[in-house]
């Protein structure tokens, strides 16, 4: 026992104050007693330091351990472990584990103690705790300052409206001022350009009038009657033609928008001739700035047109085919085999997926080898080229593939509409309430929503020892356990991902296929129609001498026309009756400038 003072049971010690080897009174010093003899020593005379102490259960001073062998200086024992288990008794590394195999100085498994990993698990777990605490509290911190940045946000943001709009108010004020004050100087300057123009008419009118009276009057030096007799007769013609002068009509100021008048050198208008109505069989006379009297007879002259026309562009478009329609069938033929094709391969490869299922099962029935794993003597070092740390070669495979999920984690592919159909199941489809998306990656390699299954210590590695994967029947797998297995680490998942690749490569490309073809039919059910016909006309280069289309068009209309052919039912209905004979108008009365062939007879 220790303690920074004490004093012995005996009288002696009591009555006379000493301790220690060194026979002195002093307690200000560390002190440790004899559980035998209940002597106190001091630490510093028996080389025994306070620290050292804490370890001590039991101790015993020199004297008594001379004079009883069986007495020994107890320690504390070691929580760590419990002294007991077979780990604890193991003195050497196995050598085989992940934690020797990784060289970092770690312990072994097998060497650690149950107390030990109980311990650990405890601090894991208090660490745990400890970490969600924290990151709870850090949530916490977040949306508080997030509410309360939201709502600073919207403070500014009001007030920044209000000002908005105060400002707009003064400034429509401040407009409402100005323009007015510029309607107010308009209207000053227009009053007085009024005024300096009549002023400067009156005074205009004043000199031509005065040199008029100047030129006029003229009295000769000799008097007599002659000189009487002029100027009276300069007098009255000075008055007629002061009269023609104030009653001279002003010019004439163009209007805007005054079609129905031209207007000539002199200022006069001339009336534009009138014109005749071009609908069938109008005589009417046509609107100002149009070609028809009315919106009818424009109606009837497009009416006739597609009656007279669309007959003969039919029947050429039915008697050849067009070469845009064969190259859009030969498209469609391709598209389609290509169709066929990406469907069998779909099928082949779910085919082997269930191929690929039945391998694995029949693998976890065989049995676990009991030969150890093979020590590799190759131990060179490698970096890694994601995150350029340096390993061993046998732990590469394992080492990559925790790199590609920890970067692959930091990237999120998604969609905002969940995948419908059989492939649902290929695609990881988890919804992330952040992002408001659900999660595109193939559910088997999601690195942040899939969590492979426990592996357990009787779990066979089970991979196909072969070239080829599908084609062999005897296959030979690999016995030893997975978790010491480091040469084909998750190969189950890589091959199911292969083939879950594979069939949705297949799927796309026939879904891309299906467009194309959607969009071929789209072209040629769109092509023949009204509109196409009328507009666009294919023209066969034969022997026939070269005509006009004009007269090409009525012959066909004509031939038609008189013919019972294919279109006579066209020819014969009742609105293209009305059209040709016009309702109400007499046989003859029509003399518009185009026919169309329905000229009466």
């Amino acid at each position: 026992m220790a303690g920074s003072s004490g004093g012995g049971s005996d009288e002696e010690n009591k009555e006379e104050g000493v301790y220690c080897i060194c026979r002195t009174s002093d307690t200000s010093r560390f002190m440790i007693g004899c559980d035998n003899c209940n002597e106190w020593y001091h630490g510093d005379c028996i080389s025994i330091t306070p620290e050292f102490s804490r370890n001590i259960s039991k101790f015993f001073c020199l004297l008594c351990r001379t004079g009883n062998p069986a007495l020994k200086t107890i320690f504390k024992g070691d929580k760590k472990s419990c002294g007991e288990c077979s780990a604890c008794v193991r003195s050497q590394n196995c050598g085989k584990c992940d934690t020797c195999l990784d060289g970092a100085g770690k312990k072994c498994r097998k060497r650690i103690c149950k107390v030990e990993r109980k311990r650990r698990e405890e601090k894991r777990e208090k660490r745990r705790r400890e970490e969600e605490e924290r990151l709870r509290a850090e949530q916490e911190e977040r949306e508080r300052r997030k509410k309360e940045k939201e709502r600073r946000r919207k403070e500014k943001e009001l007030q920044l409206k209000r000002e908005a709009e105060e400002r707009e108010r003064r400034e429509r004020e401040l407009e409402e001022q100005r323009e007015a004050e510029r309607k107010r100087q308009a209207l000053e300057r227009e009053r007085q350009l009024a005024q300096q123009q009549q002023q400067q008419q009156s005074s205009q009118r004043k000199s031509a009038r005065d040199k008029y009276l100047q030129d006029d009057e003229y009295v000769p030096e000799s008097g007599g009657s002659s000189g009487r007799l002029t100027t009276k007769r300069s007098s009255t013609k000075k008055q007629q033609r002061q009269q023609d002068y104030q009653v001279a009509p002003r010019r004439l100021r163009r209007r805007v928008g005054d079609d129905d008048y031209s207007w000539n050198d002199r200022g006069r208008t001339v009336q534009e001739e009138a014109k005749q109505c071009f609908g069938p069989k109008c005589a009417q006379v046509a609107r100002a700035n149009s070609k028809y009297c009315s919106d009818e007879c424009g109606m009837k002259l497009a009416m006739s047109r597609i009656f007279e026309i669309l007959p003969a562009r039919i029947q050429s478009w039915q008697k050849r085919t067009a070469e845009a329609e064969l190259s859009n069938e030969r498209q469609l033929q391709k598209i389609r085999e290509q169709i066929h094709d990406a469907h069998l391969e779909e099928l082949d490869y779910r085919r082997k997926k269930m191929e690929l299922e039945n391998l694995i099962r029949r693998a976890k029935s065989t049995l676990i080898s009991e030969e150890d794993v093979e020590e590799s003597e190759d131990q060179e070092q490698i970096y890694c080229v994601t995150c350029g740390h340096e390993f061993q070669t046998r732990t590469a495979i394992r080492h990559m593939e925790r790199c590609f999920n920890r970067y692959e984690s930091q990237t999120s592919y998604g969609s905002a509409y969940p995948t419908k159909g059989d492939l649902a199941e290929m695609f990881c489809e988890f919804h992330v309430p952040s992002q408001q998306s659900y999660c595109k990656r193939l559910k088997i390699l999601c690195p942040e929503h899939y969590k492979e299954p426990k592996v357990m210590d009787t779990e066979v590695c089970g991979f196909p020892i072969q070239r080829e994967l599908f084609n062999d029947e005897d296959v030979d797998f690999c016995r030893l356990p997975k978790k010491k297995c480091i040469k084909h680490i998750s190969w189950e998942r890589m091959k199911r991902a292969q083939v879950d690749m594979e069939i949705i490569r297949a799927r796309l490309k026939r879904e891309e296929l299906s467009e194309q073809e959607r969009t071929i039919q789209i072209q040629m059910a769109s092509r023949g129609g009204v509109l196409g016909l009328m507009l666009h006309n294919t023209v066969e280069h034969d022997d026939e001498p070269p005509h006009s289309l004009h007269s090409d068009l009525r012959r066909n209309s004509n031939d038609i026309g008189r013919s019972g052919g294919p279109h006579k039912a066209l020819i014969n209905h009742p609105r293209f009756k009305e059209i040709r004979e016009g309702p109400g108008s007499p046989s003859g009365a029509y003399r518009g400038d185009h026919d169309y062939g329905f000229r009466p007879t």
